[in-house]
């Protein structure tokens, strides 16, 4: 969610989210304010991080999620190199200095946060019965 902008391939078996809400993982400082940076509305924001739900690469498109689908990888790697192209091959590359002030409320956030709470305690959500059960579901689901 903190790249500037996200090209994904089509495949069927693609799923994008956040389902870590659903099996009881909070997300970390850091992780929260990069979703929030990626995800610009409040209600962006809500559907995708509260409700949990995956969804296909199509459905991140028509949510803005999503800037551009392409049909292979070698599509993707070339279409990759001509945004970038796009944006740094500029006199004075003046998208470096834009990307550093755009960010810079983030990253700033992110940090005094840190300093700030006890964010260690979202770890132990990992140790709770309920939510290791739950993980090793999952894990034994994908093998």
């Amino acid at each position: 969610m903190a790249a500037d902008y996200r090209i994904a391939k089509f495949n069927p078996k693609i799923k994008l989210g956040m389902s870590e809400i659903k099996i009881g993982l909070a997300l970390s400082i850091a992780q929260n304010e990069i979703m929030r940076f990626g995800l610009d509305t409040d209600k962006k924001f809500r559907d995708v991080m509260y409700f949990g739900e995956m969804f296909g690469v199509e459905k991140a498109k028509e949510m803005e999620i999503v800037d551009e689908i392409v049909n292979d990888d070698d599509e993707l790697i070339r279409r990759a190199k001509e945004i970038v192209a796009l944006w740094i091959d500029t006199p004075n590359r003046p998208f470096i200095t834009m990307k550093n002030l755009l960010k810079k409320d983030t990253v700033d956030r992110i940090r005094e946060r840190l300093k700030g709470s006890e964010w260690k305690e979202a770890l132990h959500c990992f140790f709770k019965e309920d939510v290791r059960a739950t993980l090793e579901f999952v894990q034994g689901s994908m093998e």
